[in-house]
């Protein structure tokens, strides 16, 4: 539903108009929507997208498969096998250097008491 602007509509013309969004426009902000009555695009701002709407225009389709589903499912997999298994240098894998004397405790750092700064609270 798109808003109709107060300037465009008489006193008891319907603040609202029934459009289907097509998408978003590329050059400025806002959803592209096809007007059926008029036969045109326009672009605009202000709308409300209703997606659950019961429409007696909407169509079904419906796809009549040729075979099983488990034979495309291991066609699926064989070719996903191969991709895996292509050799590409730029896909290495990182081992890291075990001379490295990097330990967990490393990346923290430890304060003893002695080296905390306590300013004395004010009563």
């Amino acid at each position: 539903m798109v808003h109709v602007p107060k300037e465009k509509r008489k006193k008891w013309d319907k603040k609202a108009k029934k459009m289907f969004l097509v998408g978003y426009s590329e050059s400025i902000k806002g959803y592209r929507l096809y007007d059926p009555e008029a036969r045109d695009v326009i672009t605009a701002r202000d709308v409300v997208v209703m997606e659950n709407t019961d429409d007696s225009s909407a169509t079904t389709i419906t796809i009549d498969e040729s075979r099983p589903p488990k034979e495309a499912e291991e066609e699926h997999d064989s070719v996903s096998e191969e991709q895996d298994t292509s050799d590409n240098p730029m896909d290495e894998t990182f081992i890291p250097n075990e001379s490295s004397n990097d330990t967990d405790d490393s990346y923290c750092d430890t304060l003893s008491p002695d080296d905390l700064d306590v300013l004395p609270t004010q009563m």
